[in-house]
């Protein structure tokens, strides 16, 4: 009877033991993979640089590569864009910057917030204007596959886009 009980003993204790290991593997994998993503190296890269635009609709190319044959406008494998806008003009310039997203590369849509308005949703664009030299900054959640920016200008100016893609949402 001792045998049985101590017998009955010894697999309740791999079994429990068994659980628990289990558990703890469960639970520290996620701290690791967050961590192993938020380690990857960040990268800026230029969306669109050095076109002087008057008067005119401009869109940076999508697909476009970088000198590593890397495409740069593919959001796929992100998270969260940091845009940087730089403009300089000649005085009386204004530059409106749209961040859009697609799909396919051929089916483009811009950023839009809804709101509550107290009785419906409204939307709003999320585009950025500048008119004075500088840059400015916009954080975006990305969406779909690829990513492009649309440049209205009034007047004469060079725009220089810029963005760095992230992984996790830490949108504030």
């Amino acid at each position: 009877m001792k045998a049985k009980i101590l017998t009955v003993s010894v697999l309740g204790a791999i079994s429990l033991f068994a659980v628990i290991a289990l558990v703890l593997s469960l639970t520290t994998q996620a701290p690791v993979a967050m961590a192993q993503n938020s380690n990857r190296p960040l990268t800026a890269y230029t969306i669109f640089s050095g076109q002087r635009l008057e008067d005119e609709t401009v869109y940076s190319v999508s697909p476009s590569s970088s000198s590593a044959s890397l495409d740069i406008t593919r959001i796929i494998d992100y998270d969260q864009a940091d845009m940087f806008f730089t403009a300089i003009g000649e005085p009386g310039f204004v530059l409106t910057t749209t961040v859009e997203f697609s799909p396919d590369g051929v089916n483009w849509a811009p950023i839009l917030y809804e709101y509550w308005t107290g009785d419906r949703v409204g939307t709003t664009g999320a585009n950025r204007v500048q008119s004075e030299n500088g840059t400015i900054y916009q954080q975006v959640i990305t969406a779909g596959t690829y990513l492009r920016v649309k440049l209205e200008a009034a007047g004469v100016v060079t725009p220089t886009v810029k963005a760095v893609y992230k992984y996790g949402r830490t949108i504030r």
